[in-house]
């Protein structure tokens, strides 16, 4: 099973508080993912990585990716071109699934039913928007969803990621492939040992030697 010790060091209040978390996978109730709102409270400030990461697939992977959106949606435009690119597609069992949802143009009165999910289901993203303009962001979890309280998406995915770390949730098979990049290569606590599609092992080695000739460079 893959298991997500990651950090999130500089990047909100929920990940500063997980420094000291233990690394070992296990499964989380209700009431824990409930837990999570004190935490997420308040707004986050950007991780330093984000944009060395979005540029690292943007020169050596992905060229023009993100290119004329509002800059706070960029990373989530990164996000999902990982989720496309590393997908697993192939073998038994439930198949990659976005761990960010983008609803366009849903009214105020229908917000509360976009965010419904079902008892334990794992965390993912509900992004909300108009016209490139980030209307609201939730982290929706087991019957419950929590509020971000940030105007950026790219913080917003930091967030889902400290949630994940700071409850000590085990990635599920259908998001495991980009959270398990994200870990590897944004996070950098500790490498992704869970399943691994043959997609996201090419993508990964590619992604890891433009970043080192990026860093190399400063």
């Amino acid at each position: 099973s893959s298991s997500s010790s990651s950090s999130t060091s500089s990047s909100s209040t929920s990940s500063s508080s997980s420094s000291s978390s233990s690394s070992s996978s296990s499964s989380s109730s209700s009431s824990s993912t409930s837990s999570s709102s004190s935490m997420m409270a308040s707004p986050s400030s950007r991780h330093p990585r984000c944009s060395r990461i979005g540029i690292g697939i943007g020169i050596g992977i992905g060229i023009g990716i993100g290119i004329g959106i509002n800059p706070k949606l960029k990373f989530v435009a990164v996000v999902k071109y990982i989720e496309e690119q590393t997908k697993l597609d192939r073998g038994k069992g439930k198949k990659t699934q976005t761990v960010i949802e983008v609803k366009e143009d849903i009214p105020d009165d229908e917000v509360e039913l976009n965010l419904r999910s079902m008892e334990l289901d794992p965390p993912k993203l509900v992004i909300f928007k108009s016209e490139d303009i980030i209307k609201g962001q939730y982290i929706v979890a087991d019957g419950t969803y929590v509020d971000c309280c940030s105007t950026s998406g790219n913080v917003a995915v930091i967030e889902l990621l400290a949630v994940y770390y700071v409850l000590d949730l085990e990635y599920p098979r259908w998001y495991a492939q980009v959270l398990g990049i994200l870990q590897t290569h944004l996070l950098k606590l500790q490498p992704y040992y869970g399943l691994k599609s043959v997609k996201y092992k090419k993508f990964s080695t590619e992604l890891h030697q433009t970043m080192t000739d990026l860093e190399s460079r400063d």
